[in-house]
């Protein structure tokens, strides 16, 4: 398994309770992701209809979007949420933007490091204490909202806790509440930076995304000489014929 966009998408969906605490990053093809997946259809189906009916759109709600983008901003996830929880938002009624996950980020801390803004990959993640630690440390911190409706049940702790196997019998248990590599994860109290992993660039040219977790400090301010194109199949071809190996501002 590794850490990209559909990943990203992946441990957002849980943060804001629309997988089984603790699912995201078991890997396929073992016992576990089995009853993982067998509990899953059982609970898809309880939820579906009669007195415990709870639809998607009871779910996804302001509280839940807002979960999503936290738990982005803390794990230093992919620029592409900043396009899919937008779109995921409209089809719930509500708005955001960019400058909401900015604004955000200001505020809420880096807590792993997994590739690209870290070595690790995301079974390092995983076995650090995951997204279970995670969630843990964003809720007793106040930055995530624990009173959502989410697929497990009503609140969010329910998601502090982590699938195991008692023989075949699938068991929840309380997820790790410090972390077991300091490398990969790091608790709200020492964080690896003190705000999020994406901030909005905006000037002159226009508006864009920038994942600065992945970006070290040394190279958040640039200064060389400038290169316009007007097509992206301009920049390639200048790329491609070594034009650019240089310091440039494309």
């Amino acid at each position: 398994t590794f850490y990209g966009t559909a990943n990203s998408n992946q441990m957002v969906l849980e943060v804001m309770g629309l997988h089984l605490p603790g699912s995201t990053f078991v890997n396929p093809s073992t016992p576990l992701r089995e009853a993982l997946t067998q509990a899953a259809a059982r609970r898809i189906v309880e939820i579906s209809s009669g007195e415990d009916a709870l639809p998607l759109g009871h779910l996804v709600d302001e509280r839940a979007v807002v979960n999503g983008i936290v738990g982005l901003l803390a794990t230093g996830g992919s620029t592409n949420l900043t396009m899919h929880l937008v779109s995921v938002a409209a089809a719930a009624g509500i708005t955001i933007t960019w400058d909401d996950f900015d604004a955000l980020s200001a505020a809420v801390p880096l807590l792993a490091r997994v590739y690209p803004n870290g070595p690790a990959d995301i079974n390092r993640f995983h076995a650090a204490g995951g997204l279970g630690f995670v969630i843990g440390q964003l809720l007793d911190a106040g930055l995530l909202h624990p009173d959502v409706a989410t697929v497990a049940g009503e609140g969010l702790d329910a998601y502090r806790f982590e699938p195991g196997l008692d023989g075949d019998r699938l068991v929840w248990r309380p997820a790790a509440t410090e972390s077991l590599d300091p490398r990969v994860l790091r608790p709200v109290t020492d964080p690896f930076t003190a705000q999020g992993g994406l901030r909005i660039v905006d000037g002159n040219l226009g508006r864009a995304v920038m994942k600065v977790s992945s970006v070290a400090d040394k190279h958040r301010v640039v200064e060389a000489p400038a290169r316009v194109f007007s097509d992206q199949l301009e920049v390639h071809e200048a790329f491609t014929a070594g034009e650019l190996d240089r310091d440039v501002v494309v």
